[in-house]
């Protein structure tokens, strides 16, 4: 989250990362059948941004978040037996999820990220040098202008899945 004076007028205490952590952690006994949760994974930061932070710190922290989970799940791709179905999912506010969009895609994103929304921005290799492999794929909204290599497979970011909530606010109705 960028924890700018407007979001959050007083510093937000680093225990809530802990806190918010166990929650999940509660929460997922419902749903641990649909879906397993790697619970060796260790984050990058386990505290809050600096207070308030600026537009380019949010940025940063959000580029090295991106790089740090591709690191860290492209090794677990590379070291798979298996074809891996792998996901990597961002819970976080609109501003925060255009810079994530942004750092995927290499490019400025002028797509709405409105409030409760989802996307998905999904590694795509390239097949056999095929730089059209990934333009014909149906219902991309933005592809990474730039090719680019991750766990070494050339391809790109397509972002293609976006849903919100504005239906459920009362001024939209």
């Amino acid at each position: 989250m960028a924890l700018s004076l407007e979001y959050a007028p007083e510093p937000v205490p680093n225990s809530i990362v802990v806190q918010r952590m166990q929650e999940f952690a509660l929460a997922r006994r419902e749903h641990e059948q649909l879906y397993s949760i790697d619970w060796k994974y260790l984050a990058q930061e386990r505290t809050v941004a600096n207070w308030p932070e600026t537009r380019e710190d949010m940025h940063t922290r959000l580029d090295q978040a991106l790089a740090h989970n591709i690191h860290s799940y492209g090794r677990v791709l590379q070291n798979s037996d298996r074809e891996v179905d792998l996901s990597i999912i961002f819970v976080t506010h609109a501003s925060p999820v255009s810079a994530l969009l942004e750092a995927c895609l290499q490019t400025p994103v002028l797509v709405p990220v409105p409030r409760c929304s989802i996307s998905r921005c999904r590694w795509t290799p390239l097949k056999s040098g095929n730089e059209e492999a990934t333009e014909g794929l149906r219902d991309v909204l933005m592809r990474s202008k730039v090719s680019q290599t991750v766990n070494q497979e050339h391809g790109h970011w397509l972002l293609d899945f976006q849903r919100y909530t504005r239906h459920l606010d009362r001024d939209h109705r």
